[in-house]
């Protein structure tokens, strides 16, 4: 279970790290686009706000603009604090954009304020501006200009008579609150951002721990299979995955089923061996399930491999075993070489009277089959011994008692089957 979170919190670690790296790059770059993108959308607004402004007194207004340092008029329209409210406040804009009517170089109408409230009349503009727009006559646009000791976001207009430039309109909005409004919106940003990543986070979280839990079964399965229990099985939902996980799992599966072959299986019948045998009683013991133990024996097998040789002798081995293990799977039993030549075969839910009629049909098989070698017939018989177990009885009793029921075949003549019960020949 260590080395489970232990691989659960390396991958956390470098998600998370991950994740944070990312987040971190997204939410620097985001937030400078917003600030980016809501101080250019401002400046376009007071842009559009001041032309408008413009356009306005332009169309209302064909005098030259003057000031006598108390009333501004514009030829013989005076323009007061009360008239340039009426041109200002059909401008569609925020409300925190400010206006200003400058004579020369000096506010004589704004909606600008000092820091005690009142209006910032009489007050200059910037160098630059004054520059920009009184000397060259250019449109002055602004993300950073001084306007009465507050910085804003402002655009100012020539406002000419003939060639010459008299005064300016301006139209601006405070760069505080410029700033406030995109923090706000990168604020926004940096929630929702904060949220899918923590969203992404938790649902790679979920994700990893389903895929460390499938590594896990599969490092338990294969650990069992070392301790050689074959009997082990990979969890269904991890057998199931369609990615190389899944796959894993069912070459997992394959290596149980060969190594159970090499452990429990002869490799030259392909007959269970005596561990792959105790292991299937072993299970039948566990469910209580009753069973009738038949031990069988190759007539004169040591005669058959001095008189045909060793590869006679092989070939007789696998063409029986072949029968033995038809006769037990059609019987839904197995099958075992039990050593040399002799076998063992398990018959469950089959009671001594039954298996007699099995083993003896088997066993007219065998005389029936022609077992031929090299172009030669070798003539084959077998012995068997048959003892039933109820389910109760230890395996090796049973076994030991079937043995000694193929002992007495051998010596009365062979080639018979020799029951508790019964002897048949």
């Amino acid at each position: 279970m260590r080395a489970h979170r232990s691989i659960v919190n390396r991958i956390m670690f470098m998600i998370i790290l991950t994740g944070l790296v990312i987040g971190a790059v997204i939410i620097t770059a985001g937030s400078r686009m917003i600030y980016r993108a809501t101080e250019n959308g401002i400046h376009t607004e007071v842009s559009m706000a001041a032309r408008s402004f413009g356009n306005t007194y332009l169309a209302k207004y064909d005098g030259v603009l003057t000031y006598d340092g108390a009333v501004c008029r514009a030829g013989d329209v005076v323009i007061d604090e009360n008239e340039f409210s009426l041109l200002t406040s059909d401008i569609g804009c925020s409300e925190d954009v400010d206006f200003t009517l400058f004579y020369g170089d000096t506010r004589v109408l704004t909606s600008v304020r000092n820091t005690d409230g009142s209006l910032a009349v009489g007050t200059k503009a910037a160098a630059e501006v004054c520059e920009a727009v009184l000397e060259s006559g250019r449109v002055y646009d602004s993300h950073r200009v001084l306007v009465n000791d507050r910085y804003y976001l402002g655009c100012y207009l020539p406002i000419r008579a003939g060639e010459n430039v008299v005064g300016m309109i301006f139209a601006g909005r405070p760069l505080d609150s410029a700033e406030a409004n995109a923090a706000a919106a990168a604020w926004r940003f940096i929630g929702l951002a904060l949220g899918t990543l923590i969203v992404s986070l938790a649902a790679c979280m979920v994700g990893t721990r389903r895929i460390v839990t499938d590594l896990v079964n599969i490092r338990d399965y294969l650990g069992r299979l070392a301790d050689g229990d074959f009997n082990v099985d990979v969890p269904a939902k991890t057998l199931k995955r369609k990615d190389e996980i899944g796959q894993i799992s069912a070459s997992a599966v394959k290596v149980r089923q060969n190594l159970r072959d090499m452990v429990e299986r002869d490799p030259l019948t392909s007959l269970y061996n005596r561990r792959g045998c105790r292991s299937l009683i072993d299970g039948l013991s566990k469910k209580g399930i009753g069973y009738t133990v038949v031990m069988g024996d190759i007539d004169f097998f040591k005669k058959i491999n001095d008189t045909y040789g060793h590869a006679a002798g092989d070939y007789i081995l696998k063409e029986i075993s072949a029968l033995l293990r038809g006769c037990t799977k059609d019987n839904n039993g197995f099958a075992s070489r039990w050593g040399g030549e002799e076998f063992l075969l398990i018959l469950p839910r089959t009671e001594l009277k039954k298996a007699q009629d099995i083993i003896s049909a088997l066993l007219d098989r065998i005389r029936a089959s022609e077992f031929v070698s090299d172009g030669t017939q070798i003539p084959v018989t077998m012995t068997f011994g048959i003892a039933e177990n109820g389910g109760k009885e230890d395996f090796e009793a049973a076994v030991s008692r079937a043995d000694e029921l193929l002992y007495k075949g051998k010596t009365s003549g062979r080639n018979r089957i020799v029951s508790e019960d019964t002897v048949a020949v």
